[in-house]
């Protein structure tokens, strides 16, 4: 039987991540208590989103629902910006002069694990499923296997300066 290159491990820990997170009910991830109780009123109200300001006024919602949003979105542009950085550079270890199709392939695979995340979330009490969520995973996708390409680039003109 063969064994799992370690490379392939961030991934999979960045998938059963999201699905963990996912299967979560709203409840279980609510911030609000958390922020509005660690962070001070004037604190969030300062804060210098006009969003935010036109939340809270407008709709009478308070700075740490709002805020909350904010953090929820946020997280999923970094989690997806991790599984796409480690899917690339899984594959880069397993074809190098492939790089291309190596990142195509993560895209994709992130892509569709979007895709079916939010499915999933259609069947969790208190969680719906919005295509604006896989847009926002596939631009940190994106984002992700493009720093690998930055960060590799980068690597190569250190390796070559310390070379000469």
């Amino acid at each position: 039987m063969r064994k799992l290159p370690i490379y392939w491990i961030p991934p999979i820990v960045c998938v059963l991540a999201i699905f963990i997170l996912s299967s979560q009910t709203r409840s279980e991830q609510d911030l609000k208590p958390w922020l509005a109780s660690h962070l001070s009123r004037q604190l969030l109200y300062n804060i210098k989103l006009d969003d935010l300001k036109r939340a809270v006024s407008a709709r009478g919602e308070t700075a740490a629902s709002v805020l909350e949003f904010y953090i929820r979105k946020a997280a999923h542009f970094l989690i997806y910006w991790v599984l796409g950085f480690s899917l690339i550079f899984a594959f880069s270890r397993k074809w190098k002069s492939h790089l291309i199709w190596g990142s195509l392939l993560s895209f994709m695979i992130a892509f569709v694990y979007a895709l079916s995340d939010e499915f999933h979330q259609r069947f969790v009490r208190s969680r719906h499923a919005q295509f604006s969520d896989v847009l926002l995973d596939a631009v940190g996708a994106g984002f992700g296997i493009a720093c690998f390409f930055i960060a590799r680039k980068i690597s190569q003109k250190l390796r070559e300066r310390h070379a000469r």
